[in-house]
């Protein structure tokens, strides 16, 4: 019945016509962003897309954007599920122009909607090694790649594009936001002030995070540290484990993480919202 359901979203949001009254698509340029009607029924269904999908959430009223091709610096499979997300919420939408008997949706559409976008985050795990840095220590000189007003070091700069090149831009769908040069005051021992840090969020900072934001930061602690010698990662710090090359996994991945500065029960004190990389250089 899911798979029935899915496929009839999927097919009615390349063939069916608006409905009489919705806004026309804007044109989009190739690899541009297009925008589309928004649905306007059934707040269930927009709030889970919405929840699956927060890319695609309202640009302005009345209208979500939707991927209309791949961006050069993205990679293929994020670029899947984009569109992926695009289609089901176009799909769900015409769906509810033209609705099904009651009760064949209501309870089965939000899963459908569920295993489809996690699958597509399944695929986009990256797979691509990335290149070496070989520029040795460099001073900590802007700009910061996360639009800090700070420096950071040639390895951190490095290391934050194999983030992007591997899981797709910062403030995309699998990683929502990072940062990286801070004064942070009050702990100014911290590598963020040297410009040798940063931390990128896989979910929403300050929250624990849900199933598809764990996953997807735990593939980005395991990608850090399978690729920690090219990359120059001094350590690791996430779910409230610790991690760096002279490490052994204790009672789980790396040992739990001890700290005098903040507090480790807290989300972002124990790096639960969060996965913060050190570089070496």
């Amino acid at each position: 019945m899911l798979r029935l359901l899915l496929t009839a979203a999927l097919a009615a949001a390349v063939a069916a016509p608006a409905a009489p009254g919705d806004a026309a698509a804007e044109p989009a340029e190739p690899g541009e962003v297009r925008v589309i009607p928004a649905p306007t029924r059934a707040p269930l269904l927009e709030r889970m897309t919405a929840e699956q999908c927060p890319e695609l959430a309202p640009a302005r009223a009345g209208v979500v954007r939707r991927v209309a091709a791949r961006s050069a610096d993205e990679p293929a499979p994020v670029t899947e599920l984009r569109r992926t997300c695009s289609a089901l919420r176009t799909g769900v939408a015409t769906l509810l122009r033209h609705p099904a008997p009651a009760g064949s949706c209501a309870a089965a559409c939000p899963d459908a909607l569920r295993n489809a976008v996690s699958g597509a985050r399944e695929r986009a795990v990256p797979t691509a090694q990335p290149g070496a840095w070989t520029g040795g220590t460099t001073a900590c000189t802007p700009p910061d790649p996360t639009g800090g007003d700070g420096c950071v070091t040639g390895a951190t700069r490095h290391g934050v594009a194999a983030v992007a090149a591997a899981f797709g831009p910062l403030g995309g769908p699998v990683i929502r936001s990072a940062g990286c040069w801070d004064a942070h005051a009050w702990n100014p021992r911290s590598d963020h002030p040297q410009g040798r840090a940063c931390d990128f969020f896989p979910g929403t900072a300050g929250a624990f995070p849900d199933a598809d934001a764990l996953a997807a930061g735990w593939a980005l602690a395991n990608y850090l540290r399978e690729h920690a010698g090219p990359l120059a990662v001094a350590y690791l710090i996430w779910q409230g484990r610790y991690w760096d090359p002279s490490v052994s996994d204790d009672g789980g991945w790396g040992r739990p993480y001890t700290s005098s500065v903040y507090d480790t029960s807290d989300v972002t004190g124990g790096h639960f919202d969060h996965v913060h990389v050190s570089f070496a250089q």
